[in-house]
C-alpha cells in the first residue's frame, strides 16, 4: 500500500477514497481469514481479486500515475500467486 500513496495534487479528492476502499478491503479480508483460521494463501487471492475489481471500476477516474502504481501492485500480487501455485503443483507432484 505504500507504493500507492498519493501525492498532494488536485486528484486527491478522487484518489483518496479509492485508497481508503482498498485499505478497508484488505483489513476486512484479513479479519475474515483470522476468524476462520484459513491459510494465508486465500488472503493473497482475495486481495488480488479486490485490487482487480477496484482497478476495473476506477480506471477512468484516477490519474495516470496512480493507475501505473496500481498496475505495479497488481503485477506483484500476480507474481506472488504464481509462485504459490507453482509451489502447490510441485508439492502435489511429489506425493
Amino acid at each position: 500500500m505504500i507504493v500507492l500513496k498519493t501525492d498532494k495534487t488536485a486528484n486527491d479528492t478522487k484518489e483518496l477514497p479509492i485508497m481508503l476502499i482498498m485499505i478497508i478491503w484488505i483489513i476486512v479480508v484479513y479479519i475474515i481469514i483470522v476468524m476462520t483460521s484459513s491459510v494465508i494463501d486465500i488472503l493473497l487471492f482475495l486481495v488480488l481479486i479486490g485490487l482487480l475489481v477496484i482497478n476495473e471500476f476506477t480506471s477512468k477516474v484516477i490519474s495516470l500515475r496512480q493507475k501505473n502504481r496500481m498496475h505495479f501492485v497488481i503485477f506483484i500480487f500476480v507474481m506472488i500467486i504464481i509462485i504459490i501455485l507453482i509451489k502447490k503443483i510441485i508439492s502435489m507432484s511429489n506425493m
